[in-house]
């Protein structure tokens, strides 16, 4: 799911911009050495006005559906998202 904002409530950014669209990715995945599954939201603000091709291809990316089942193996608050390649091609 996409927005154009505003921003969502109690977010760890702090130089927000109203307006930026904002990603929210559902997830869920098994933590190393448990046996319960964890579910959690990833939220990435895109910054248009810095990035228009990138924010553009990722909100057409997540409308098409391209990031369903896609392992997201870093996510670090305030800095990046890195995901897995959505062809299993080892290219992207």
């Amino acid at each position: 799911m996409w927005t154009d904002g505003p921003e969502p409530e109690d977010t760890p950014m702090k130089d927000t911009y109203q307006g930026n669209a904002i990603v929210e990715i559902e997830v869920s995945y098994v933590p190393a050495h448990f046996n319960s599954r964890a579910y959690g939201v990833i939220v990435i603000e895109l910054f248009e006005q810095w990035a228009p091709i990138t924010t553009e291809n990722m909100v057409t990316n997540v409308e098409d559906g391209i990031y369903d089942g896609i392992f997201f193996h870093r996510v670090i608050d305030d800095f990046v998202v890195q995901g897995g390649d959505p062809t299993c091609s080892k290219v992207g």
